[in-house]
């Protein structure tokens, strides 16, 4: 049986890294419907706009983002029957800090200061999810 104060670490986790990737995905949003604010940080930082094929894949980052903050917040117990999630939500602690060390390692400037530190963050917010044991 989790205590109280872990339930609590686990819910604020679950909280922040569904909000931190909703607003990634609101960001990937923008750039996928032709936004060019902000494209320093993207992308390696290499284009003034986006062709066609990065935005398909910010449409497909938006996708994944909204789906990763629902399996965080499902693996919380926020969902009737989150079993079976916490698998879910160590696979997405993986990707995002495999994508936060890529970042680190071959990101633009842009991307090692901002993207990388916050994929890291929100990976360890989806462990502590994820190692609760609440799914």
């Amino acid at each position: 049986m989790l205590s109280g104060l872990v339930i609590g670490l686990v819910c604020v986790a679950a909280i922040a890294a569904s909000v931190a990737m909703l607003v990634a995905a609101s960001v990937q949003a923008y750039w996928a419907l032709g936004g060019t604010g902000g494209l320093a940080a993207a992308w390696g930082g290499a284009h003034e706009e986006l062709p066609a094929p990065l935005r398909a894949g910010s449409a497909i980052a938006c996708s994944l983002l909204i789906g990763g903050a629902a399996v965080v917040l499902g693996a919380a117990g926020y969902w009737e029957d989150p079993d079976g999630l916490a698998w879910a939500a160590w696979a997405l602690a993986a990707l995002l800090g495999a994508g936060g060390a890529s970042s680190l390692a071959l990101g633009g400037t842009w991307e090692r200061r901002l993207n990388a530190p916050a994929a890291i963050v929100v990976a360890v917010l989806c462990a502590i999810v994820a190692s609760a044991g609440r799914a």
